[in-house]
């Protein structure tokens, strides 16, 4: 059972209040919200209308090459239409202590009190009383790179008891299979082969919960705040206009719970949960770079430098933020994921040096070539869109017919595979 003890009312407004609320004061408006579209396009704008399904704005500045309206004219999108709408400069700070539900949703928390099925979890956001069956883990403190590796193989494994995470030293963690009891703001108490003994918290990575499976309802949208908290909805209603006396963003998660978040809070609306994958997160087969000249560095230097990989835009940034560089000519091999039907993705050049080489962009699906575009040196980028097919293998080339690789680093800018 889920609940949150400051409940929030969810307000719905027909089209024309909505386009009130938000023409009202719109001209001399500060830019506070960036709204990302699928096919690439960004507007900016400083007060938002959100209700179930659509989101209104008056755009303020735009970029991108299709589909852009005159700056100061009503918009509407559907949430199939859009990637995410951000706080512009806004940035977010690593959650210590995180809590994941089972619909998905990371709560960053102060503390997590409870026995047997009910646990009551302190955040940012509110208290929440969360049910047993409602918890996948918890951690109290953030991982090192070593135990990052032995938690995730953890979370992923089958097991048929609850699993108590115990923090070694060097890296190495420890389980122990049994049942959690009871939880305070120092220790665990945990049933260990009929014993219940006292972990504290300070020698504990965290707690994984047995899963119970059950049907699982998809999330439409993901909610990050600044906090480090995600929240997965279902729901989500959001105005920013000026007759608004409350400018909180209200969401009703696919467990039940109404979350209300504070515009102060909010970093980003993400609606590509729904829309679209990321290409960072398929799995990846090979990746090569196709030096054609000779190195002074050893071999497994050189390919740690050349080869394809993924580059955060910003430190704090999300899945959108993760770009695909290619430092050179080279080759990258992906699963293709399921629930998915196109390839999207836009390649520029890289801004240093003043050469330039003519390059040769491919896509290939297994063994059919799916695109094949010439980035010639006038030209700074290349639209990429091609149909795909689950569980194909999706290779992306990057070629050059000169002698010397300087001038063929380019970028593909969020590469996705859209539903």
């Amino acid at each position: 059972m889920f609940r949150i003890r400051r409940i929030g009312f969810i307000p719905f407004f027909s089209a024309a209040v909505l386009t009130g609320l938000l023409l009202q004061g719109m001209a001399c408006g500060q830019e506070r919200y960036e709204v990302n579209f699928l096919d690439g396009t960004t507007r900016r704008v400083d007060k938002i209308a959100i209700q179930q399904g659509i989101v209104r704005f008056v755009a303020t500045s735009s970029a991108g090459s299709s589909g852009s309206k005159d700056i100061g004219t009503s918009e509407s999108a559907t949430w199939s239409q859009l990637s995410s709408i951000r706080l512009i400069g806004a940035s977010s700070t690593p959650a210590a202590r995180l809590l994941q539900l089972v619909d998905g949703s990371q709560l960053a928390f102060q503390t997590m009190q409870g026995k047997n099925d009910q646990w009551s979890v302190d955040t940012s956001q509110g208290r929440f009383d969360v049910g047993k069956n409602g918890a996948a883990w918890l951690r109290f403190r953030t991982a090192s790179t070593q135990e990052e590796i032995a938690w995730k193989a953890m979370v992923d494994s089958k097991v048929d008891s609850d699993l108590l995470v115990i923090a070694r030293g060097e890296g190495l963690l420890d389980r122990a299979q049994g049942m959690v009891v009871e939880m305070s703001t120092d220790v665990v108490k945990f049933d260990y082969e009929g014993q219940v003994i006292e972990a504290p918290l300070s020698k504990l990575l965290g707690v994984i919960w047995l899963r119970t499976g059950g049907n699982r309802i998809e999330p439409l949208v993901r909610v990050r705040t600044k906090g480090g908290s995600q929240w997965m909805a279902r729901e989500l209603t959001w105005s920013t206009g000026p007759k608004n006396t409350s400018e909180s963003l209200v969401l009703v998660t696919p467990l039940g719970m109404k979350v209300e978040i504070k515009p102060e809070d909010l970093l980003e609306v993400d609606f590509s949960i729904a829309n679209l994958k990321w290409l960072c997160n398929a799995s990846v087969v090979t990746a090569i770079a196709t030096p054609r000249i000779s190195f002074k560095q050893p071999l497994a230097e050189r390919e740690a430098a050349l080869r394809p990989r993924f580059v955060l835009r910003q430190e704090d940034g999300g899945d959108q933020d993760r770009d695909l560089l290619f430092p050179s000519p080279g080759e990258v091999v992906f699963r293709v994921p399921d629930q998915v039907s196109k390839f999207v993705s836009t390649v520029v050049r890289s801004s240093q040096g003043d050469y330039l080489s003519e390059l040769t962009i491919e896509v290939w699906e297994n063994d059919q070539k799916l695109n094949e575009v010439k980035l010639g040196v006038d030209a700074d980028e290349v639209k990429i869109v091609c149909d795909v097919h689950v569980d194909k293998r999706l290779k992306l080339l990057v070629k050059t017919s000169a002698g010397l690789m300087a001038g063929s680093e380019v970028k593909w800018l969020q590469p996705r595979f859209l539903r």
